[in-house]
This record gives C-alpha cells, sequence and structure tokens, in this order.
C-alpha cells in the first residue's frame, strides 16, 4: 500500500514516477525483509525526484500463507499449499508476474 505521493513524485524533467517503476522495484526487492523494501523503494523515489512536494508513504507486509482445507460437497477433501511465485511465474504470461 502507497500513498500518491511515491508515484507522483517527480524529477528535474517533470517525469513521474510512475507505477511501472514502483512494481518494478518491488519485484527488484522481493528477497528483502519489508523493512528493506521499504527502504530501497523510498531511497529509489528520493533518488529519482531530489525534492519532496507530497507525502510519500509505503506499507509493505510480509505474509505467509499457510496450507488451507476445507471439505466440499459428496466429502471431497481439497487442500491448497501456500502460493510459490515462481511456479506461477512460469505459467503466467511476460506481462503479469506474481509479486
Amino acid at each position: 500500500m502507497y500513498t500518491d505521493g511515491v508515484v507522483d513524485a517527480c524529477n528535474a524533467a517533470g517525469d513521474f514516477f510512475g507505477q511501472n517503476t514502483l512494481s518494478s522495484l518491488l519485484s527488484q526487492s522481493r528477497g528483502l525483509s519489508p523493512a528493506g523494501a521499504a527502504d530501497f523503494i523510498m531511497a529509489s523515489v528520493r533518488q529519482w525526484s531530489g525534492k519532496q512536494d507530497d507525502d510519500r508513504t509505503i506499507l509493505i507486509c510480509d505474509y505467509t500463507p499457510q496450507e488451507w482445507t476445507r471439505t466440499v460437497p459428496g466429502d471431497i477433501l481439497v487442500v491448497a499449499p501456500p502460493l510459490n511465485c515462481s511456479e506461477v511465474d512460469a505459467e503466467l504470461g511476460a506481462e503479469d508476474r506474481c509479486v
């Protein structure tokens, strides 16, 4: 979650930091802790813009899904393992990413 000051930050040429850049940084910071990822992204925004005209807030949560089970009609047990992004990415097209 983030405020618009992150993606609306402008550089000296007037170009916005933008959603695509933010998405790219989220992918690049995938292996970092939530605090490390937030620091990495905020440092990138500061380097991009040089000045701050709006509030900039980013919240990154660490989520580890647990396996769940459910019984459906006919007493069938459904088991869903935690999401593995590398397996999902292999199934997605080039423009889609699991992050």
